[in-house]
């Protein structure tokens, strides 16, 4: 098995958690950003991943700011940080995210 089809099976797996919830189209981003990552990962173990997420249906909080599940855990899982402007500003980055 190669590394893109390791990483595309390892995400399919995390993926279905979301699936139930989500349009086909929004599983198709998230699947692509996770696998991504991983291939990045993979090659640059301490590279630091951010993503601008203006799209609330990919976003890991919802209109109050509390943590959606599954989404911020596939998000977390894959170490990757999630903005919400373009700017990079919020929300704010702990000091311990592990990168």
């Amino acid at each position: 098995m190669n590394v893109q089809s390791c990483c595309v099976h390892i995400v399919a797996t995390r993926n279905a958690r979301f699936n139930a919830l989500a349009s086909a189209f929004d599983s198709s981003i998230l699947a692509a950003v996770l696998t991504r990552a991983l291939e990045i990962k993979m090659n640059e173990k301490d590279a630091e991943i951010f993503l601008c997420e203006s799209d609330s249906d990919l976003q890991p909080w919802d209109k109050f700011g509390a943590r959606k599940l599954p989404l911020a855990q596939l998000y977390d899982d894959a170490r990757i940080w999630v903005y919400g402007d373009f700017l990079m500003t919020s929300p704010d980055r702990p000091v311990d995210w592990p990168i």
